[in-house]
């Protein structure tokens, strides 16, 4: 059975006997063998004929036409060899398997075309083989190498210090991995976390870190009122080989209630947008002002300097405050125990200092999102406790999904609001609406806790879409 795995722009092949003339051409006379500098051997090469050179191949020419799992492909790019990739047996008790790539036209090394090709052979050992992990050695001057390692998953596992000599200097030797639980996540994404850009405790980076860490395919960033965040991590999400979803959590009011709207792959540089989520701001900080009033009159001195020093850091342009960032310096204070205690006793909807403004309602919001390029989902439903006022929402917005699968929803709530979905035919989203850890304890829940299936990003994503995946 003759494998060929087609990607995008690259394919991987069968090794034939017409590829080893251009094989031999690469590793011995092509004035171009840069490439032996990077993927090994770490010595020089030693001359080898081309009987020698062919007589090494003729076993993995054999497994041609076989049911064999391969132990190497070929990396073929605008129909040329280019490179090759292969696996190295390193566990009979394990079953790990050492994995490698080697693009020999240096003009191939950057545009992605490397990591392209390591994912397909990935998947492809992954669905092939008996193993629980796939893992490189390398060595710490290989920054290419372990970049592209990154891309595809792995994190690094163990490093040596100064134990790889690669042409007469000292480098550490790396072993980087990923396992199959987590190559199997990377089929689910997390669409709901916050970062430093509105109330959550980690830069925008962080949480795409971690969710590469996680072994997710996706996050989504959703900070209340602001994009603040998007730049810096689809920038981490191609550093890190995963895809970044740009939202937005836009705070309304209905039926007396605060009411959440999720905002997916919104422009995040649509001045129209921008020019609304400001004004966002600007009543969640007049909102702000008035819960510091109303913990001032119950005896707590507290202002928002206090609260924005307790911070830790500047508050950067389009940030914003949030309850929580209240709720730790009432901590500080000695006014609540955690945050959860400073919630229920002060800033919880009920509390004695829970102050709602004027805001806009749920249609505005998802009229907004759909203007700004986006699809709009009705976030964590079930937080609301009236699910006559979540269908009265359903019926009146003209929503994308609703997130039936949050960190706060148990069993009876997910099996009501997927009843919803259906009836309504929306696409059924979920997230962990991560915010990082406050007094040491995540509030929510863990990114990565609540995940839904990739292939749900279709569904939320815009035709002529060109975000990043």
């Amino acid at each position: 059975m003759s494998i060929r795995l087609h990607g995008e722009r690259v394919l991987l092949r069968d090794l034939t006997e017409e590829d080893l003339p251009k094989l031999y051409y690469w590793y011995y006379e092509a004035e171009d063998r840069e490439h032996l500098n990077w993927d090994g051997p770490y010595e020089p090469q030693e001359e080898c004929t081309y009987e020698e050179f062919a007589k090494d191949y003729e076993p993995i020419l054999a497994q041609a036409q076989t049911d064999i799992t391969r132990r190497k492909l070929i990396i073929e790019i605008d129909g040329e060899l280019k490179g090759s990739v292969g696996r190295y047996w390193v566990s009979e008790v394990t079953n790990w398997f050492e994995i490698g790539i080697s693009i020999m036209d240096s003009r191939y090394w950057s545009g992605g075309y490397g990591t392209e090709a390591f994912r397909l052979w990935m998947e492809y050992l992954f669905q092939n083989l008996d193993t629980v992990r796939l893992g490189i050695g390398t060595w710490s001057g290989n920054i290419r190498m372990m970049g592209l390692a990154s891309k595809c998953g792995m994190i690094e596992e163990a490093r040596v210090r100064k134990a790889r000599i690669v042409r007469g200097e000292y480098y550490d030797a790396i072993k980087m991995g990923i396992l199959r639980e987590e190559w199997e996540n990377r089929g689910r994404c997390d669409l709901h976390s916050h970062t430093q850009a509105s109330d959550g405790m980690q830069p925008p980076a962080d949480n795409v870190r971690l969710a590469r860490d996680k072994g997710l395919g996706a996050v989504a960033i959703t900070d209340h009122d602001t994009v603040a965040g998007i730049a810096e991590a689809l920038k981490a999400g191609r550093t890190y080989g995963i895809t970044v979803v740009p939202g937005v959590e836009i705070s309304t009011r209905a039926g007396g209630k605060d009411i959440h709207v999720l905002g997916y792959y919104i422009d995040p540089a649509d001045e129209l947008f921008l020019s609304r989520l400001a004004g966002l701001r600007d009543t969640r900080a007049q909102r702000n002002e008035l819960i510091l009033s109303k913990l001032r009159s119950l005896g707590i001195e507290i202002t928002m300097e206090q609260v924005i020093l307790g911070m830790g850091r500047e508050l950067q342009p389009d940030e914003s405050i949030g309850r929580p960032h209240i709720a730790d310096e009432l901590v500080r204070l000695g006014a609540a125990e955690d945050m959860r205690d400073a919630f229920n006793k002060y800033l919880a909807e009920g509390a004695a200092a829970f102050v709602s403004p004027l805001r806009i309602a749920p249609q505005e919001a998802c009229e907004w999102i759909l203007a700004a390029g986006g699809s709009p989902v009705l976030a964590h439903p079930g937080l609301y406790g009236d699910d006559l006022l979540v269908r009265d929402i359903l019926e009146k917005c003209p929503l994308t999904g609703i997130e039936v699968y949050h960190s706060d929803h148990g069993p009876a709530e997910e099996e009501r609001y997927l009843a919803l979905a259906e009836e309504y035919k929306l696409a059924v989203t979920g997230g962990s609406d991560f915010h990082g850890a406050r007094q040491g304890v995540v509030f929510h829940g863990d990114l990565g806790s609540v995940t839904v299936g990739v292939e749900v990003l279709e569904r939320l994503k815009p035709q002529g879409s060109t975000a990043n995946r």
